[in-house]
């Protein structure tokens, strides 16, 4: 302190102060040593076509033997992939499905996986319009329909899930919460003329109903309430007789809903060209009243290889893509106007 208060006084007073320069010697000349090792992030050569052997798998494939030609959409198939969440919005026909293939949540306002058709992306952002901002984060609204109807179960080869984010990557950030794509039906070459009928049909009920109260109990209750409340009873005895059972409108509002789905497809092939044709109907009433979901929809996939050179050189494969036409109407309803 005492220190501080000379030094202070004799900036003050105008006294010269004399600084001690110092002389740093140079360093001596020193080896180093630098050690290089392998990058553990290198993107692989070549993904494997099989399951990692992990708890949950990253790339998981259903092939068409395990393909069940028994539901409307895709979606239900993906349950039981390992790891995937698959909610649907509601229990209308038609309805969209919330699927996550890497968590319920994200940095994006809608989480939901990449869909590819034949390595072509579709049905891009679905369900980001129904989705509202709520006091406790995102939540969901009502959706519409579900935009992968247009693309019956039964047109499908095989479904690739991909769900690592080292695998994704390839997709930038369209694929950052994990990626499906959809193979579609395209015959093989040299094969015969082959038509192929699938169908089912079912019925469709509520699983449990609600044991609610009958009119005249619910005015037992509520004079049971009002005098225990200190209250005049709200209904008399002959108005609780004329109560009876009142209307129970789970019976008025559902029933036993029928389903129905026919599907035929063509499939053929020739030295250089092999293709597919399919049409499909699909018929859905909803448990509530003036529900319903009709589809009528036709895929049609064909390609053109190029024919073997005679001199025995092969040609290269062909770059450009199979060529697709897909056409889809789809009419729904989702319940009785209020």
């Amino acid at each position: 302190m005492l220190k501080r208060l000379l030094l202070k006084s004799a900036l003050l007073l105008g006294y010269p102060l004399l600084a001690k320069s110092q002389v740093l010697a140079p360093l001596e000349p020193r080896q180093v040593q630098v050690l290089l090792l392998p990058d553990s992030l290198r993107l692989p050569v070549r993904l494997p076509q099989a399951r990692y052997r992990t708890h949950c798998p990253i790339i998981t494939i259903i092939q068409r033997e395990e393909i069940f030609y028994g539901t409307p959409s895709l979606e239900p198939l993906l349950s039981r992939v390992l790891g995937t969440q698959v909610t649907p919005s509601s229990g209308a026909p038609g309805a969209l499905y919330v699927v996550r293939l890497r968590g319920a949540t994200g940095l994006a306002a809608n989480p939901q996986p990449l869909y590819l058709l034949d390595d072509v992306p579709v049905f891009q952002n679905l369900g980001a319009t129904q989705l509202a901002a709520t006091s406790f984060g995102q939540g969901v609204g009502q959706f519409g329909l579900n935009p992968l109807l247009s693309l019956p179960v039964n047109d499908m080869e095989s479904v690739t899930v991909t769900r690592g984010g080292l695998e994704a990557a390839g997709y930038g950030a369209q694929g950052q919460y994990g990626v499906i794509n959809i193979r579609t039906k395209a015959g093989k070459l040299m094969q015969p003329l082959q038509v192929r009928y699938d169908g089912y049909g079912g019925v469709q009920q509520a699983r449990t109903r609600y044991s609610l109260l009958t009119a005249g109990q619910f005015g037992a209750l509520a004079n049971e309430a009002a005098t225990a409340a200190g209250q005049p009873p709200p209904y008399s005895p002959s108005q609780l007789a004329a109560l009876g059972q009142g209307t129970d409108w789970q019976r008025e509002l559902l029933r036993t809903a029928a389903i129905q789905e026919h599907h035929l497809g063509l499939t053929a092939g020739r030295a250089t060209t092999h293709y597919y044709v399919g049409a499909d109907y699909l018929r859905q009433t909803g448990i509530l009243l003036n529900s319903w979901l009709q589809r009528v929809a036709s895929a049609g996939n064909a390609v053109s290889h190029p024919a073997p050179d005679p001199d025995g050189c092969p040609y290269p494969e062909p770059t450009h893509g199979p060529l697709r036409s897909r056409v889809a109407d789809l009419e729904h309803a989702h319940g009785p106007a209020h």
